[in-house]
């Protein structure tokens, strides 16, 4: 099955999905994220194909989330590292675990959680703010188009609107 490409729609949502929205590619990104570095090592965690997994870690190298880099100088083996692209998906990596800890497991059941490193401390609930810190709640955000939105986005948008008043 050819999978259809989505790095041109005109979404942010869209193009993101293009490129993370896989299930083994969240997986390693989730391991990569732990310190899992060696195509071995993901091997086993994942328990991914080797097609599989050569293909997803390929796709994100290509998208500059990972990073190849040598396990030594002169050495072919290497360990994939987070790029400051793959760093910067932290917030909706830890919102989908988040999600995930709720929605997929009994209360206290998850087998794994998310922690500050020094205290031990669980992380509360991402927070939705505007740019300058004011707290948000999901009723108080919209998605708006921009001028850089096609004139279909707008009709879009602008219909959505119309249904509500």
């Amino acid at each position: 099955m050819t999978r259809t490409s989505l790095a041109r729609y005109p979404c942010p949502l869209a193009r993101a999905a293009d490129l993370v929205g896989d299930k083994w590619a969240l997986l390693i990104l989730r391991d990569a994220l732990a310190g899992v570095r060696r195509f071995s090592d993901f091997k086993t965690r994942l328990g991914a194909s080797t097609n599989i997994l050569t293909e997803r870690l390929n796709h994100l190298v290509e998208a500059g989330i990972l990073h190849r880099k040598p396990v030594r100088p002169g050495v072919q083996r290497v360990e994939y590292h987070l790029s400051e692209k793959g760093m910067s998906l932290v917030h909706a990596l830890l919102a989908l675990w988040q999600w995930g800890e709720r929605w997929t497991f009994e209360e206290g059941k998850s087998p794994v959680t998310v922690q500050a490193r020094d205290t031990g401390e669980k992380l509360g609930p991402l927070q939705l703010q505007t740019v300058s810190g004011r707290p948000l709640s999901i009723t108080d955000i919209e998605m708006v188009p921009t001028e850089a939105a096609p004139a279909i986005t707008h009709q879009s948008y602008a219909a959505l609107k119309a249904q509500k008043a």
